[in-house]
């Protein structure tokens, strides 16, 4: 249970600066949204596309977090003692392989996840389990192209 906690922290980490860098990009959209010059537009283009693919990505760990979280609350002996961890410091939206890194750990946690619930008969929560399995895939595929 251990890693489960570990993992959403980590993961709450790299959500925190998405927020902040989505707050920086859409203050960079509206400074290039009325340019009329080539630059302008390319930035615009670049800012805007980079907004979607952010969001989406942010989205996609949130919900993760919330599976996670529900799932660490369904066994709350596991978390009643403390854990001295320290989530993994992700700086700037350029540390690309670090979200990668995390969206790849948290795949980990889920794919015996979903094999479990699958041998089980929990349809529900098979297709819970692969549904933050392919939204981490989402950000680790999408995460790089917003460079």
């Amino acid at each position: 249970m251990e890693d489960f906690i570990k993992r959403k922290m980590d993961l709450e980490a790299a959500s925190a600066l998405l927020t902040k860098t989505l707050a920086i990009l859409n203050e960079n959209v509206q400074n290039y949204e009325n340019r009329k010059d080539d630059l302008g537009k390319g930035m615009y283009e670049k800012y805007t596309g980079n907004v979607s693919i952010l969001t989406t990505c942010k989205e996609n760990v949130d919900f993760v977090i919330a599976v996670l979280t529900d799932y660490i609350n369904q066994h709350p002996e596991s978390t009643s003692r403390r854990i001295d961890y320290t989530p993994r410091r992700i700086t700037s939206i350029y540390d690309i392989g670090k979200y990668q890194t995390e969206a790849l750990k948290a795949i980990r946690l889920f794919e015996p996840l979903t094999r479990i619930a699958s041998y089980a008969g929990d349809k529900e929560k098979e297709k819970l389990y692969q549904e933050c399995i392919d939204r981490l895939n989402y950000v680790y595929a999408y995460i790089s192209k917003t460079k």
